[in-house]
């Protein structure tokens, strides 16, 4: 009979894995956040269901005030706040922000408070907002336990998560079971799911359609190899390598032009919940 796994402690263990320095002050978006929301106002030039389904709870409440958790350079915070009597963006990266401001200062968006921290820093009070939302934002805390119980003590009426549901046939999942015995590389849908689920919380899921995935190629099968071992923390190990390039050998199809595509990585899903201390 198998064990019970503890999905909060395996999300604790994956992002340790992956994290092992002490550079958690540093902005790692400096060079990237213009980029970032160039990309996002691009995939969302047509709808998708999550936007669709946040904007349908927002228009369902009078006035209501959302907390954008990890908004990065407001992409999300803009696109709802004419909905919205306030909305409470943050996010620790003074890049991604700086970006932000210029964005409303242009769109002459006025009801948006922005602060500069992590989900857990940041000083909030109870019950203080009607949503809460954090779109890919969940991954950078390793206690994601306390990010959850969070998200309910503030929330008074329905708390969103976004987050990757990774395919079990995906190249990174058999790469991280070939390493860690286990086919998750990242924290992720599944672990948080199952996570809410121990909590207590019964939660609902809507896979988005469309997921905005886009072909992904690497130059070689070595610059694949580096690319795994990156995902994975272990560029600094080799005891992998063999196998791990049997894998990209046989997953990366190679093109016309020489480069190797990547299968598809999965899609990504939407929980939602009433908070529930």
């Amino acid at each position: 009979m198998q064990k019970i796994t503890d999905y909060a402690l395996l999300w604790q263990e994956i992002y340790q894995a992956r994290n092992t320095s002490n550079k958690r002050h540093e902005d790692h978006w400096a060079e990237q956040a213009q980029a970032y929301y160039d990309r996002v106002e691009l995939r969302w030039q047509k709808p998708d269901s999550t936007r669709t389904s946040i904007l349908n709870t927002v228009k369902s409440l009078e006035n209501p005030t959302l907390i954008d958790i990890g908004c990065g350079p407001g992409n999300f915070s803009m696109f709802i706040a004419p909905h919205c009597k306030q909305v409470i963006s943050i996010d620790p990266s003074p890049s991604m922000l700086s970006i932000y401001k210029q964005q409303a200062k242009i769109r002459n968006i006025t009801n948006t408070t922005i602060i500069q921290s992590t989900w857990a820093e940041a000083n909030l009070q109870p019950k203080s907002a009607h949503i809460t939302y954090s779109a890919h934002s969940i991954y950078g805390d390793v206690n994601i336990q306390a990010f959850i119980k969070k998200m309910n003590h503030i929330t008074t009426h329905r708390c969103f998560l976004l987050l990757r549901v990774p395919s079990p046939n995906a190249v990174m999942s058999h790469a991280a079971q070939l390493v860690w015995g286990q086919p998750f590389d990242s924290p992720n849908f599944q672990i948080a799911y199952n996570t809410l689920l121990q909590m207590g919380v019964f939660a609902d899921v809507t896979i988005e359609t469309p997921n905005g995935w886009k072909p992904v190629y690497s130059e070689s099968i070595a610059e694949a190899l580096e690319k795994v071992k990156t995902q994975l923390n272990i560029l600094n190990q080799n005891q992998h390598d063999q196998a791990l390039t049997q894998l990209l050998q046989a997953h990366l199809s190679q093109t016309q032009t020489g480069e190797f595509l990547w299968p598809k990585w999965g899609e990504s899903a939407l929980i939602s919940w009433n908070p529930t201390e």
